[in-house]
């Protein structure tokens, strides 16, 4: 069985490490941090309210610095068109410390209440104005122009993980271009 991915460490020492690493950031954003804590994936990453904005803080071991160690926040500020709505970047902090290499992102707090499905499929209507699907596929459109080398998971997660989070046969990742479908959404 895989270890669950949005949960805290399994050890102690690492939970307290990342809170740790938070209380860091936090104190060099001179930021007090008030919300609750939010652990991420596999317990590598963990997040907080700090006023309007949020705090989060990724870890990685040294060696694996400089790769895709929390990228992912500065480089959608950097390369995502600004009609994709999405909690603005503010500022970053990467550092060490013994083993591990960390990086904080403080962004935005968005306070917009998510659409509540309750399963991974939209299966009833939540009753949205069309206004909020026209600006929905605006910024899909947008999105899908932005180019990217990036993977956001390969063929081996997927196999290993779909069965087990969602109970279901895993799919075969394919390429796709960015072009606009000719299907309406």
């Amino acid at each position: 069985m895989t270890a669950p991915v949005f949960t805290a460490p399994e050890s102690a020492e690492d939970a307290t490490r990342m809170r740790g690493a938070l209380a860091v950031a936090a104190r060099a954003f001179h930021l007090t941090p008030s919300g609750p804590e939010v652990w991420e994936w596999q317990g590598r990453t963990l997040g907080r309210r700090v006023g309007t904005s949020r705090l989060r803080v990724v870890s990685a071991l040294s060696e694996k610095a400089g790769g895709r160690l929390g990228g992912g926040t500065a480089l959608a500020d950097a390369s995502v068109p600004w009609m994709v709505p999405r909690p603005g970047l503010r500022d970053l902090m990467d550092w060490t410390h013994g083993s591990y290499a960390y990086r904080a992102e403080l962004t935005k707090f968005i306070t917009t209440p998510t659409v509540v499905a309750g399963s991974p499929v939209l299966d009833r209507d939540p009753n949205l104005p069309d206004i909020w699907w026209r600006d929905l596929r605006g910024a899909a459109r947008a999105l899908a122009a932005v180019p990217t080398g990036r993977e956001a998971v390969g063929q081996s997660w997927i196999d290993r993980n779909f069965r087990s989070f969602l109970g279901v046969d895993p799919p075969r990742i394919y390429e796709h271009s960015a072009r606009p479908s000719s299907r309406r959404t």
